[in-house]
This record gives C-alpha cells, structure tokens and sequence, in this order.
C-alpha cells in the first residue's frame, strides 16, 4: 500500500501598529549616505508607504481632499500695499504660466497644498532662464534632503523616484544614478541656476523632515484598518468558504492527479466570483475516506460595522477636521446646513488658515518675491453654505414673483406687488375700498 502524502497550507495575516518616526544621529548616518534617511526604520520609504495609504483609505482620503478643496478655496488673488489689485497684463501672464508646462500659479499652489496637509512638506523647484525664474512642482515622496552643513543650514537634496527600492542603500545601481538629481537649496542668492524650496510642517525632534497633522492615525493603525475593513468584505465575495473552515480528505487523489493538483482543483472550484455557497458532496466507496470539516466562528457584520465607525471616527479627530464637511452622515441627525456652517467656520478659522494657508502663502510670497514681483497672494474663500433653505420664500416674494416662478400671468392692479404671504396688509377691492387682513379671497 503506497504511503499518504499529507500536503498542508497555511493562510495568515498579520497587522502591526507603525513605529513612531525617529531621525537617527546625523554623523553615524553621515558615513552611510549623503541623505538623511527618511525614516531609517522604515527603510527609508516613510513618505512612500504613506502615499499608499492615503490612496488605500477612502475616509482619510476624501479628509485630505476636503482639506485641500477650502485651503485653495476659489482661487488665488494679489495684493499690494495691503490692498486687492488687478495684474497688469504681464504679471498675468505669469502667473498663468509658471513653468514650460503651461501651469498656473493657482496649480501649483493646490499641488502644494495636496502635499502639505497628505505629507506634512511640499517643495518646488525654481529655474531660471533668459530672465525669468520659472517653478515647479515637485513630488514630495522623491524628495531626501542632505545634511545641515556647518551653520546648520541644508544646502542640498537629493531627487529620485526610486527611494522604496534603494531604501537604506547608499550604493546605487546604473539606473538609479541616472535618476538621482542633486539639487542646490535656495541660499538666498539670484545666481543659483536652478534651485529647491520647501515649507514643512515643524514638529519637535524632527530636524529635517515634516509629518502630516493625522501621523497618530497611521502610527495606531486607523488608516490601515479603515483600509482592510473594505478589503475584508472584498475577501469574503472571493472564497466561497469565507476563510472559514478547515477541510481534511482521506485516501488517494484520483488517478493521474498529484495532491497538490487536486488541492488547486478544489480551491478553483469552491472560491472566485460565483461560488459563494456551493455546496460540497462526495460520492465513497469507504465512510473511512469521509472528508472532515470544521467551521470556524466569524466576526459577526456587526462588529465590522462598529469598528468600521470607530476607524471613521478616529481619522476625523486626528485630522483636527469635522465629520459634515468629510461627508459622513450622523445616524439620527438631519446634519442641517446651519450645523456644516458652523463646522464650515470653525474648520477655516482653526485649521485651514492658520495650519496650511499661512505657511503656504510665506512660500508662495517668497517664490514672486525671488522672481522680482512686487505683489503678494492670498485665497479667496469659497461661498459659505447658501442659506436659501432658512428663508421663509412666502415672505421674500411678491403675489406676481410667485406667480411667475408657476407660470402664470401677473395680476391686474397693484395687488401683485404685495408679499405673498404679507400680515395686516392693504388690501385693494374692487370697488376702489381698502381694507386690513392676513388673508385673501
């Protein structure tokens, strides 16, 4: 009797809360690379694996979105001498496009500011030609910065898309030098050909590097688990089983089939789109070659539903943001439109100014000023929450507005003049009396 092949497979997954960022002493990295690693912990990929799962999460996406929407609000406009000005039509000109691409100024900035509040720094690379300084944006994941020299000032950094698989590595392979631009920091001089400016969130014991306002969300695991909470649902669509059980053959494979074969027959045809539920029948010549099966316990719906909550939840307290203008609704709550416009004040006066405009407008004023404009931006707000909802219409339209908005004639005489819906009003007759009544016949 040919010996059983026992064949097992094990599936599992496993979860870590992120380590918290830590930059490592600048001589010993010194020796390594001549960029500051960003983080050395995370080999180097921090800004990499965050915009991943910016992309994965759709809550904190759509926060870093809305964010970005009232930070650029509707535009920018100039300034001078404290007053609001109309360019002159060559300053229009540039400000209508910055670079060889054509872009805005008004693009540039709502690049920036996407990077600003999903990344905790923006950058933009100047270049000066025939005259003129042109800008562009620059990604900030392929941004590593060089270390502070003597006066501690930072005099170069290093552009590359190609930080997840250099990571640690200081040795470079032939394509990624190729990739690997050096390129000098502002220093303040007009000579500099082309050069990099940033701003960055500061935060204490981060000497080179930023982080974004909602870091405690990635570091305790809400944005991944916000993530994997959809993915686990997609999961379960795709095994019929649900990863819920463990089944065990007895005997031989049929002829001609190894176990591993047979293995990924039943696997191809009990999971995938269009076998959930099937059901699993065998025909025996022998009850000992009974298959054994055991079902597992699932998490309920329910308690993905509460953790689905409090992962929403946890990503709108850590951005400092407001669950209306995320667009989550509230269980037993009409979400009025004076709510969002309180929300609407709150989140420009608390956040959006003071956290992302301010920094971004310093660095805005500084590229016009380093391009010898003598004007200054700032952005105009978008238009606060219509309050047409909270208007009693009877009392804003005359007799002859309503009636035309219902598609009929004006009445005759001065009657169609009065509010529609006008107490102890004069009331024309017809015989040419007046008299004093809330209602009409």
């Amino acid at each position: 009797m040919a010996k059983t092949k026992t064949v097992q497979r094990t599936i599992y997954a496993t979860a870590s809360v992120g380590k918290i960022p830590k930059e490592a002493d600048t001589r010993q990295d010194q020796k390594q690379t001549d960029w500051v690693l960003f983080y050395k912990d995370t080999d180097n990929s921090f800004p990499n694996n965050l915009a991943t799962k910016i992309l994965r999460s759709g809550t904190n996406s759509g926060i870093i979105n809305s964010k970005t929407t009232l930070t650029t609000g509707n535009g920018l406009i100039y300034f001078k001498d404290s007053e609001e000005i109309e360019l002159k039509e060559g300053d229009q000109a540039y400000v209508d496009g910055v670079n060889l691409r054509d872009e805005t100024l008004d693009e540039l900035y709502e690049m920036c500011a996407y990077d600003y509040i999903a990344f905790g720094a923006c950058f933009i690379e100047g270049v000066r030609k025939d005259g003129n300084v042109f800008y562009f944006h620059k990604d900030a994941t392929d941004i590593r910065l060089g270390y502070e020299n003597n006066e501690g000032v930072i005099d170069t950094a290093y552009i590359s898309p190609d930080w997840a698989t250099i990571k640690n590595n200081r040795k470079l392979d032939k394509d990624q030098q190729g990739r690997m631009k050096p390129i000098p920091m502002y220093n303040g001089t007009d000579t500099q050909p082309n050069f990099l400016l940033m701003v960055k969130r500061r935060v204490p014991g981060m000497r080179y590097y930023g982080l974004p306002d909602y870091i405690a969300a990635v570091l305790s695991g809400w944005v991944d688990i916000n993530y994997r909470v959809g993915k686990f649902n997609i999961d379960n669509f795709d095994n019929g089983f649900m990863p819920s059980g463990l089944i065990q053959f007895f005997g031989q494979p049929p002829e001609g089939k190894t176990p591993e074969d047979m293995i990924n027959d039943f696997v191809a045809k009990f999971t995938g789109e269009g076998n959930n539920s099937k059901l699993l029948m065998q025909l025996l010549d022998n009850p000992d070659q009974a298959a054994n099966v055991q079902l597992f316990d699932q998490i309920t719906d329910g308690d993905f539903q509460i953790l689905d909550k409090m992962a929403d939840q946890q990503l709108v307290t850590a951005h400092g943001w407001y669950r209306s203008l995320t667009g989550l609704a509230e269980p037993g709550s009409l979400g009025s439109n004076q709510q969002i416009r309180n929300e609407y004040d709150l989140a420009m006066n608390m956040k959006v100014v003071p956290d992302y405009r301010k920094p971004l407008n310093r660095l805005f004023n500084k590229m016009l000023r380093i391009a010898g404009k003598d004007f200054k931006v700032d952005v105009q707000n978008l238009a606060p929450l219509s309050l047409a909802n909270n208007i009693e219409v009877n009392k804003c339209l005359t007799i002859d507005e309503g009636r035309g908005v219902l598609g009929f004639e004006p009445i005759e005489g001065t009657l169609g003049e009065e509010l529609i819906d006008l107490e102890d009003r004069e009331i024309l007759t017809e015989n040419g009396d007046t008299s004093t009544s809330g209602d009409t016949e």
